[in-house]
């Protein structure tokens, strides 16, 4: 989808540093948009709490002497990155302080385990589309 998002600025190249250097086609009002978007969210829904994060918690950040509560913020603050662009298992996810809804990793099928719950299902690939309803956890997929 990057690509495709990039062409319809009229950015044709996939080389970084020419993609950099064309970077004044994207308006700005649409680059402050997405400047402004949340890294994640802090999402309660009927006195339930979930951490919407793309691609989930990354196993390859050390977060030795962290709360399991200090362990999103910390990420956010200091591996932004990290949150947008690991490739994150769903299965080897390290929990936090309450269930994390990600994306980023497609999957035949959604998944919950382990206080995460992946919800892409490749819908950007030809796969299908899922989403989950909250607070009962119940995903809905179509094709």
């Amino acid at each position: 989808g990057g690509r495709a998002t990039l062409a319809s600025y009229g950015i044709r190249s996939g080389d970084p540093a020419e993609i950099d250097r064309q970077r004044h086609l994207i308006p700005e009002a649409h680059a402050a948009w997405l400047r402004g978007l949340a890294l994640v969210v802090d999402l309660e829904v009927c006195g339930r709490k979930w951490w919407l994060i793309h691609a989930g918690v990354p196993s390859t950040v050390p977060l030795t002497g962290l709360r399991l509560e200090q362990v999103v913020p910390h990420l956010a603050a200091h591996h932004p990155e990290a949150l947008l662009w690991a490739k994150n298992d769903p299965e080897e996810m390290l929990p936090v302080d309450r269930p994390v809804i990600m994306g980023h990793v497609p999957l035949e099928a959604p998944y919950r385990g382990g206080g995460v719950l992946a919800i892409d299902t490749g819908s950007g690939r030809g796969g299908a589309l899922t989403a989950v309803l909250l607070p009962e956890e119940r995903f809905v997929t179509v094709a």
